[in-house]
């Protein structure tokens, strides 16, 4: 293993001292077999370049035996370089995906579902949320954090306990827009669950989006009005000249010119 390990075979192994093996450390023991070396200085993690030129991350274990005034140096050496690189991939993409959590522009949250003695859902605490979820709701992530939302907001609809309680419980995705009347404010929301017992929201506020759907249904609904009820004959027509609408008072006048 050792000869796979530095690339070359045993006899060339034994012919290098440790710094040739390449742990660089400092001690009369360096250059020699024959003499102490300093310990620390070996045990731990180290990084490594072997004989084939392949960078090498390991860690060492290491004891001393004196045999007959002889001093021997025993090392286990466990080739890390996966798992660290791998270590290091998994912060990096948590990195990512916090970058991602802080910048998305919507709200997401991660909860857990509170469930009474018949495992019926009764509230839900806040465990994660990004900028933009303080910003919809206008409440910081210290007054949400750990605090239930019955806590936080004392007249939440039971509703949204229901709706979460169930995606929590069982694993169903929902995708819903709804209001609430406790924050005054309406919701476009996907909420899922990773792990049990907890699930985690997206929303996006769209009380605008609907106030202005409200208003264009009502203008809409204004100049129907408008067209139906003028005592003027109003015949709409499309490019072709074909008839697409016209109302009561432009119905009797073609009546009467057939």
């Amino acid at each position: 293993a050792a000869e796979h390990f530095y690339g070359i075979d045993r006899n060339g192994v034994c012919a290098l001292n440790l710094r040739q093996l390449g742990y660089g450390v400092n001690s009369p023991g360096a250059n020699s077999i024959h003499e102490p070396v300093d310990m620390p200085q070996i045990i731990g993690r180290h990084h490594q370049v072997t004989a084939n030129g392949v960078r090498k991350i390991v860690e060492i274990h290491a004891s001393t035996i004196d045999v007959d005034a002889r001093f021997i140096l025993f090392l286990i050496i466990h080739d890390v370089t996966q798992s660290v690189e791998a270590e290091q991939a998994r912060v990096s993409i948590e990195g990512d995906y916090k970058k991602l959590f802080d910048n998305l522009a919507a709200g997401f949250a991660v909860h857990e579902i509170i469930v009474d003695a018949h495992n019926v859902p009764v509230d839900y605490r806040f465990l994660a949320v990004n900028p933009y979820f303080e910003t919809m709701l206008g409440v910081s992530r210290h007054e949400m954090l750990g605090r239930t939302v019955k806590e936080v907001f004392p007249d939440i609809e039971e509703k949204w306990v229901q709706m979460y309680g169930k995606v929590a419980l069982t694993g169903q995705t929902l995708i819903t827009e709804d209001y609430s009347q406790a924050l005054g404010r309406y919701y476009n929301v996907i909420a899922y669950s990773a792990q049990p017992t907890q699930f985690a929201v997206i929303a996006q506020d769209v009380l605008d989006v609907k106030n202005k759907e409200r208003d264009l249904a009502e203008r809409e609904d204004q100049l129907n009005k408008i067209f139906e009820n003028t005592r003027a004959g109003l015949i709409l027509l499309n490019k072709r000249l074909e008839i697409v609408r016209m109302n009561t008072a432009g119905y009797d006048l073609a009546s009467r010119n057939k």
